[in-house]
């Protein structure tokens, strides 16, 4: 049984990506302007068994179903042949009737078919946006640009292939433009600038129908530029806005709230430490709230992803370290993110502590009336328990050096995780006696944090 998130089915999805186009480009073209030689031939029947190969593997797939893989085999066989499985067998009618055909007419017998391939790309795209939603836009914009690179081929191929079949009349297209006797890029290349013209444009001019069967197609792929350009273009301007959708509506609240700080006469200096602020957020998080982004997931989904996101952060906690995985999973859900700019006051002196500050990224120092120089805090230390512990005022304040990332465990939650769990104040105790050198330090000169 293959597995459909497997590496095997991921490469082979490329490779029929690769060959769904080729085929469906190389066939009509070697139909309609070359003589098909005995080596184009055989690559046409390699790419025709790599698609047989497929339709066998689709019925030994697995899919998924409800959040589930599902490898039953009937349940495979099933779904394949009310799905994809008769486009792919009208795909291959070429190959299975050249098992029973000579190979000279073999080019020529059903090459339309092969257009049936598409829906194989729209088939593995569709399977792959379930999964990497990050480049759905992409995989959608790939898709648009394959489907029109083979229709505009076809069209040319297919206008070319009306002289050909009533044996190059003199009142053609071609005799009247003067292009006979070219050789077969030149009348292909001929072909596919009038298909781009008259689908874009009213034409040139320069190739000119005249047969009444000339005339017909024209019309037809005149109205099908026509009627296709504002889609494509509607659709294509909604695919490049979804791309950049996130991040056009974040520039848009940070201008809108920029116009208002001018508008309310707030200094320069000021709004632009508020745009660098925003810009900061940006880069480092697109502009999301991760305490509002998973808050809809399950708890233990929840679990997982903090754990991943802050696992260096959780090495260098001695908080953490040190205490048991259900007391780390109460203090990840009750931790509050919190981002701070240089030059930005995080607590001031006076106030009564209601926190504990844990350092995710970046350095702060302390600032005291003594003057007194002490080592700045960075990724991995924590502050703001002794105001908390003590319930006294901060005698220090502490001012972030760079743009900070902290985690804040507030009052009420330490309070509540004290009793749920009798383990915490031994933790605390044991962070202390290893610490008691510094905080010895901040007691002696009266700095209470």
């Amino acid at each position: 049984m293959i597995s459909e998130k497997s590496r095997f089915r991921f490469i082979w999805n490329i490779l029929l990506l690769l060959l769904v186009p080729l085929s469906c480009i190389l066939i009509p073209l070697n139909t309609v302007f070359f003589e098909a030689s005995e080596r184009t031939i055989l690559l046409i029947y390699l790419i025709d068994a790599f698609f047989l190969v497929d339709i066998i593997m689709n019925f030994f797939t697995s899919y998924t179903a409800d959040g589930q893989e599902v490898t039953n085999k009937n349940k495979i066989a099933k779904k394949y042949l009310l799905s994809y499985f008769a486009f792919d067998l009208i795909a291959n009618i070429p190959i299975l009737y050249a098992f029973s055909a000579d190979a000279s007419s073999f080019l020529l017998m059903f090459p339309i078919f092969r257009l049936f391939r598409l829906v194989k790309i729209i088939a593995i795209i569709k399977s792959w946006r379930k999964t990497l939603w990050n480049y759905s836009s992409y995989l959608r914009i790939i898709q648009f640009v394959v489907f029109m690179v083979v229709i505009i081929h076809w069209i040319a191929c297919g206008w070319y292939l009306t002289i050909r079949l009533d044996h190059y009349p003199d009142n053609s297209w071609l005799a009247t433009s003067h292009f006979t006797g070219s050789d077969p890029i030149s009348l292909y290349i001929y072909s596919l600038y009038w298909t781009i013209i008259t689908m874009t444009t009213v034409g040139f001019g320069d190739i000119t129908p005249i047969r009444n069967i000339e005339i017909v197609i024209t019309i037809g792929v005149a109205l099908l530029g026509a009627s296709s350009y504002a889609f494509i273009i509607g659709n294509l301007a909604s695919l490049f806005t979804k791309i950049n959708e996130a991040e056009i509506k974040y520039k848009d609240k940070v201008q809108a709230v920029n116009q208002y700080l001018s508008h309310r006469n707030v200094p320069d200096d000021f709004n632009h430490k508020i745009r660098e602020y925003y810009e900061y957020l940006w880069t480092r998080y697109k502009g999301h709230e991760e305490k509002h982004f998973f808050k809809d997931l399950p708890i233990h989904y929840r679990l997982d992803i903090l754990h991943y996101l802050t696992k260096d952060f959780l090495a260098k906690i001695p908080l953490f370290k040190d205490s048991s995985q259900a007391l780390q999973n109460e203090l990840l859900l009750s931790l509050k993110h919190q981002t701070y700019p240089p030059d930005c006051f995080v607590i001031r002196k006076g106030e009564i502590g209601n926190e504990i500050f844990f350092i995710a990224e970046g350095q702060l120092k302390i600032v005291s009336q003594n003057g007194k120089n002490y080592n700045d805090f960075s990724m991995g230390d924590y502050f703001g328990e002794m105001s908390l512990i003590l319930n006294e005022k901060r005698t220090a304040s502490i001012v972030t050096l760079s743009f900070c990332d902290l985690f804040c465990l507030h009052k009420e939650d330490y309070v509540r995780i004290k009793e749920k769990y009798p383990e915490f104040r031994k933790v605390l105790k044991l962070i202390s006696n290893n610490q008691s050198s510094m905080r010895s330090e901040f007691i002696l000169d009266d700095i209470i944090l």
